[in-house]
């Protein structure tokens, strides 16, 4: 076997910034692009944390913390897909990642308009 077929391609495993944060918002996805599924799940409880907390007509300052936080996650997810050269989590793990993601937010809209 040589050495070339043996060598790693860190262009392929490189995540574009843009298309992480282009799918980070509304629904986190974009954690999982770039391979860090339990930051996914941090995003996802955040999100809806400030949806209940809109719903429940919380104080107007909350507002500006949900508006840091969420530049907190921009940033983060940025450095990230700029950093990172390669990742454990390959496309079969990100499928269901990828699946799971859209049966909980098919479920919480699904639910929105029936409540």
């Amino acid at each position: 076997m040589s050495d070339s077929a043996l060598s790693i391609n860190f262009s392929k495993d490189r995540r574009r910034w843009w298309v992480a944060l282009l799918m980070l918002f509304p629904t986190g996805a974009g954690y999982i692009y770039v391979g860090r599924p339990f930051r996914f799940v941090g995003f996802t409880a955040f999100v809806l944390l400030s949806l209940l907390a809109w719903n429940l007509e919380v104080p107007s300052w909350t507002s500006l913390v949900v508006g840091a936080v969420a530049i907190g996650f921009v940033i983060d997810i940025i450095v990230i897909a700029i950093k990172q050269n390669s990742h454990n989590l390959r496309w079969p793990q990100r499928r269901n990642w990828y699946v799971a993601s859209l049966i909980l937010w098919s479920v919480l809209l699904i639910a929105s308009v029936i409540f």
